[in-house]
C-alpha cells in the first residue's frame, strides 16, 4: 500500500532497491529500522520463491492438497524455490523477533511474523509432501514391520518428531498467532471463517496420521503397500467437506 501510494504521487520513478530501507527509515523508529528493511526484504524475496512453486495467489494456493500430482510436479521441479522459502521466511522472522524485542508495540510487526511463519509452513508443507511420497516409493513393495518402524513410521508418524506432528505444531501454533493479529488489526466479524481453513488444515495431517496408524496395526509381514494416494486422498475428502462447510 505505502509502495502504491509513493508510485501514483511522487515524479522520479520508484527506487525499488532502496524502497524498503527508506520505508523502514520513515516508519520505524532507528533501534528497529534497519532490522524491519532486512525482514521486508527478505519476506519479498521469499514470497517470489514461492510464488515460482504456487502461483501468484500463495494465499490462497497454500491450502491446496500437496499430494496431487500437478503439485507434486511442481514442488520436485521447484524443489529449491522451496528450500529458499523457508530460508528467507526463517532468516525474516529473526530480524522481525529483534525489531520486537526493541519495540513490542508495533501491531504491524506482528503481522509480518505471522506472514513470515506462513510462508515458512507453505514451503515445509510442500516439501515434506515430496519428501513422504519419494520415501513411499523407496520403500519397495514390500517391508517387514521393523523396516516400517524405522525407515518410515518414526520419520513420519511417530509423535514425538514426525513430519506429520511437525505439520499439526506448526499449523495449530500460527493459527493462534494469526488469531491474535487479526483482532488487533480488525473487528472479530467473518474470523471463523478464516480460521476454518487452519482447523482444515490441521484435521488433514492428523487424518493422515491416523491412516497411516491404522494400516500398520493391520499391516502383516510381506504384504504390499499400497500407493502413497491410498492416505493422502482419504484426508483430503475431508479437507474437502470441512472447506465446504466454511464457504
Amino acid at each position: 500500500m505505502a509502495y502504491g501510494v509513493v508510485a501514483a504521487w511522487q515524479s522520479a520513478p520508484v527506487d525499488r532497491g532502496a524502497f524498503f530501507s527508506d520505508y523502514a527509515r520513515m516508519r520505524y523508529p532507528a533501534s528497529i529500522a534497519r532490522e524491519v528493511a532486512e525482514a521486508l526484504s527478505l519476506l519479498d524475496q521469499a514470497e517470489n520463491h514461492l510464488q515460482k512453486v504456487l502461483g501468484q495467489s500463495t494465499q490462497l494456493e497454500v491450502w491446496r492438497d500437496p499430494f496431487e500430482p500437478a503439485a507434486l510436479q511442481r514442488s520436485a521441479e521447484r524443489r529449491e524455490d522451496l528450500r529458499l522459502t523457508r530460508l528467507d521466511a526463517e532468516t525474516a522472522d529473526e530480524h522481525l523477533q529483534r525489531a520486537l524485542a526493541f519495540q513490542p508495540n508495533f501491531g504491524e510487526l506482528q503481522s509480518h511474523l505471522v506472514g513470515a511463519r506462513l510462508l515458512n509452513f507453505a514451503a515445509l508443507k510442500f516439501l515434506y509432501a515430496l519428501e513422504m511420497t519419494e520415501r513411499w516409493k523407496e520403500l519397495g513393495p514390500k517391508l517387514s514391520g521393523e523396516q516400517l518402524w524405522y525407515d518410515w513410521e518414526s520419520e513420519v508418524v511417530y509423535a514425538d518428531h514426525g513430519r506429520l506432528p511437525d505439520l499439526m505444531d506448526a499449523i495449530t501454533e500460527l493459527r493462534t498467532d494469526y488469531r491474535t493479529a487479526w483482532l488487533a488489526e480488525y473487528t472479530p466479524y467473518r474470523l471463523g471463517t478464516a480460521l476454518g481453513r487452519w482447523d482444515a488444515e490441521y484435521e488433514y495431517w492428523r487424518r493422515m496420521q491416523e491412516k497411516f496408524r491404522g494400516f500398520f496395526a493391520r499391516h502383516q509381514e510381506g504384504e504390499p503397500l499400497p500407493p502413497m494416494d491410498t492416505f493422502s486422498k482419504a484426508a483430503s475428502r475431508l479437507r474437502i467437506c470441512i472447506h465446504i462447510g466454511h464457504l
